[in-house]
């Protein structure tokens, strides 16, 4: 499987670690062969927590 990412500044509301590791998140589900919009969904869910928990970025609502 052969794939190609092409990168862009995050959005202005979106810090870079944050726009980062979805980016990351997204290639490397992915690259695990997920192939459905709900396991990725649950890639970037699972690094939207990791860079909330990490302090990185933005809550989406989790106080």
């Amino acid at each position: 499987m052969e794939l190609a990412v092409a990168y862009t500044d995050p959005p202005e509301y979106m810090k870079k670690e944050v726009y980062e590791a979805f980016v990351l998140a997204y290639i490397q589900a992915l690259a695990a062969g997920a192939s459905s919009e709900s396991a990725l969904s649950a890639a970037i869910e699972a690094a939207v927590d990791r860079t909330w928990a990490a302090g990185m970025g933005i809550s989406f609502g989790r106080d």
